[in-house]
């Protein structure tokens, strides 16, 4: 009678990809949600481990900011290449948002706000009494 051998499932791929490769991967363009899909990684973790270690966290806004100059180059390839307008249009108009969040400082929408106040005489004398 021959004995049947029960084997456990399979252990899960481990991920293959380092924190260095994740971030060169950000830098280059590619969506922190789609390397983790691609590589067997948990989203939640990954960021979390980023957000608590002092040094992947100033790495990963250098990736950050990386990538967001990748999606404004990438505006520029899109108006050139587009051969629908409105689908070229729609697609510039998606990578100029997503740089300008990455990157507020370099992309975002500039607000010049200027203000000036010219007080009367008159106005300057009664908030004088006043005081």
């Amino acid at each position: 009678m021959a004995r049947t051998r029960k084997t456990a499932a399979p252990e899960p791929d481990k991920p293959t990809i380092t924190d260095e490769e994740i971030l060169t991967k950000i830098a280059e363009g590619e969506s922190l949600r789609a390397i983790c899909r691609d590589n067997g990684l948990k989203e939640s973790s990954v960021r979390y481990r980023f957000a608590t270690d002092e040094t992947l966290s100033a790495q990963y806004a250098q990736a950050r900011v990386a990538q967001a100059h990748h999606y404004a180059e990438k505006v520029v390839d899109e108006a050139l290449d587009a051969k629908d307008a409105q689908i070229g249009r729609l697609r510039m108009d998606a990578l100029k948002w997503a740089a300008g969040k990455l990157a507020p400082k370099l992309y975002g929408d500039k607000l010049q706000v200027d203000t000036q106040h010219d007080l009367s005489e008159e106005m300057k004398a009664w908030l004088d009494q006043r005081a």
